[in-house]
């Protein structure tokens, strides 16, 4: 019996990266984050950050660490 099978036949999620963590769950509905959807965050919000230092000197590192970290959660949120 392959990997494949045995996950179609027993009815659980197929896991990729890990185990996925349970975030909340929205009308009944589970919402699940995975490792990599948060390594991917980071680094968007690393790399907003740089911009944001680069474009706007006069803005202070950790208020422009504090945009790129709102960026970063609207655009995942």
């Amino acid at each position: 019996m392959t990997p494949a099978s045995r996950i179609a036949r027993s009815g659980t999620l197929a896991v990729v990266f890990g185990r996925p963590w349970k975030l909340a769950t929205v009308r009944g509905v589970p919402v699940f984050v995975d490792l990599s959807w948060v390594w991917i965050a980071a680094l968007v919000t690393y790399s907003l950050w740089g911009r944001l230092g680069s474009l706007h000197p006069h803005v202070g590192s950790l208020a422009a660490l504090g945009f790129a970290a709102l960026g970063s959660l609207l655009f995942f949120g």
